[in-house]
């Protein structure tokens, strides 16, 4: 029967001795090779291998799990570490799930003890990513173009995993101390908390939370990070909840000790959706390779952020279910091609702006692509893509990026007011021309105000709504 493992009444994970063995967790090192400290964690030798005590490693699992929770829930980062070819893969997944740094490929001397310089080396990759982003760098020849790339792929494969980390770590959870003993000494010298795995040829005194187990077997590791991606995203959505909260109440109060005067002003301010606003539909992102847990999250933000639209209507997480049923009928629906589905669903749906897209990944950069569709129109109206290195980059360039996306729809707004303020300056100009009549000749006043101006907005405005209506929709 699997045991229990609580953290403090707070989070709980489901392992056992069973799931430890089927992982292979308990084989160790050949007994010739044992670090003499391990005694404590041994169970016994056996053909020569010793086996390692698994009811310790499920009592120093809880211990370890519990320390990184709470660095967690107090806003810190867990760095981590593992640079094998057995833990990269993992690392990398866990990092993206938990918004945490990770060092895959090699650790450089100094990372830590002299992080001020690998900070000069990330602003060097933010500067190249600059110079391709505004088109500055084709201003250089071809030799030092290939130059910069190269040395901007360099970077990113050894810095890229901490480029968002703003100072040291709070705890480093590390893979095989004997390879990342550089990480170790840095870590003790600037005495950061160290969270290893700990097998049989190591030194668990170096180590202030050690884990006893196995170290080089894939799915030995890949458990010992799963269960850490399950206690991280749990305590970092109680920050989140917590966060929320106090800002809630301290919004509460600021309203409650603000003059009277103020809330009467501030709902004349204030734009509100009505019945009558546009109304938006928000699809489930393609996933194009990344983990679920990632996707379903950036799917949630990019709901927040479209709440801060007060224009639109936001379609509920219900309407969005009821959007799948219909998607899966199209078919019945007499539907030509996949424009046409879209519109037809969002028609049923009573939406008249749909927004969809994917979430993938080149490389170590998550890439989401959004669609903006006029299902009245028919039509793709206007598409952005973001990219990031990990989930806290994502809610920063998400807001511009809506922002960027909505622009169509929210440009038809500011027509209207430009073209009530344009018959105003006439009268303007009319007594201008009068004072110089008197000194000069008449002649400049029919010239100033020539009548083909009136005719002259349609025809302009024309081409702008029949290259709209042209456009092709893919989805």
């Amino acid at each position: 029967m699997a045991h229990k493992v609580f953290n403090k009444g707070i989070s709980m994970i489901s392992i056992g001795i069973k799931e430890l063995l089927e992982a292979g967790v308990h084989f160790g090192h050949q007994t010739r090779r044992w670090n003499p400290a391990m005694k404590p964690y041994i169970f016994r030798a056996q053909n020569g291998i010793h086996v390692i005590n698994l009811d310790k490693t499920l009592e120093l699992l809880n211990v370890a799990c519990d320390f990184m929770a709470t660095q967690v829930r107090s806003g810190g980062k867990v760095l981590f570490v593992g640079t094998k070819k057995q833990a990269q893969s993992a690392i990398r997944d866990v990092a993206e799930a938990t918004g945490q740094p990770c060092i895959t490929e090699r650790w450089l001397g100094g990372t830590l003890t002299n992080l001020k310089t690998v900070k000069q080396s990330l602003k060097k990759l933010n500067h190249i990513e600059t110079m391709e982003e505004d088109g500055s760098i084709t201003g250089y020849v071809k030799q030092e173009q290939a130059r910069f790339r190269r040395q901007k792929a360099r970077l990113i494969k050894n810095l890229g995993g901490i480029r968002h980390m703003e100072g040291l770590p709070d705890a480093i959870f590390i893979i095989d101390l004997k390879r990342e003993h550089n990480a170790v000494a840095e870590a003790r010298k600037l005495k950061i908390p160290i969270v290893a795995i700990v097998d049989t040829n190591c030194d668990p005194e170096v180590v202030d939370y050690p884990i006893p187990g196995n170290d080089d077997a894939i799915r030995s590791v890949k458990l010992f990070l799963d269960v850490a991606t399950e206690v991280i995203v749990e305590a970092r959505a109680e920050r989140l909840a917590k966060t929320d909260e106090e800002e809630a109440a301290a919004k509460a109060k600021a309203e409650a000790e603000a003059p009277a005067e103020a809330p009467a002003e501030a709902p004349e301010a204030e734009e509100v959706a009505t019945p009558d606003s546009p109304r938006v539909l928000i699809m489930d992102l393609k996933n194009n390779g990344l983990d679920e847990n990632l996707v379903k999250t950036i799917n949630s933000l990019l709901t927040v952020n479209m709440t801060s639209f007060p224009q639109f209507n936001v379609m509920s997480g219900q309407d969005v279910k009821q959007l799948v049923a219909l998607e899966m009928e199209k078919q019945n629906m007499g539907c030509t091609d996949d424009g046409s589905c879209l519109a037809e669903i969002a028609g049923a749906m009573g939406a008249t702006l749909v927004i969809f897209g994917d979430a993938g990944k080149i490389g170590n950069v998550m890439l989401i692509n959004l669609s903006l569709f006029d299902a009245e129109a028919g039509r793709s109206m206007s598409r952005v893509s973001i990219q990031a290195i990990n989930l806290d980059e994502i809610p920063i360039k998400m807001s511009s990026s809506l922002e960027k996306l909505m622009k169509p729809v929210l440009g038809n707004a500011t027509p209207t007011p430009a073209v009530a303020t344009a018959p105003a300056p006439a009268p303007a100009p009319a007594p201008a021309p009068t004072k110089k009549v008197a000194k000069a000749e008449p002649k400049p006043q029919p010239i100033a105000a020539p009548t083909p101006q009136e005719p002259a907005g349609p025809n302009f405005l024309w081409p702008m709504v029949t290259a709209g209506t042209g456009l092709a929709f893919t989805l």
